[in-house]
């Protein structure tokens, strides 16, 4: 019983953990857009939220 639930914890442990790395990513994503607006580099940023939106899409995910 002890093995089953220090597994089943374990396990959810690691799916928070890779939800809250996805976030982080897609955070410093769109700062890296911020960033290239406010240096004015309209190519750079159409490039950058491209691969969010690439990115988004191979995972399902809608809101970003």
């Amino acid at each position: 019983m002890k093995k089953t639930s220090l597994i089943s914890g374990l396990i959810l442990l690691m799916c928070l953990f890779t939800s809250q790395v996805r976030a982080q990513s897609y955070d410093q994503m769109w700062k890296e857009v911020e960033n290239l607006e406010k240096k004015d580099l309209p190519k750079s940023v159409i490039s950058q939220v491209n691969r969010i939106y690439a990115k988004a899409e191979n995972e399902k995910n809608a809101p970003q």
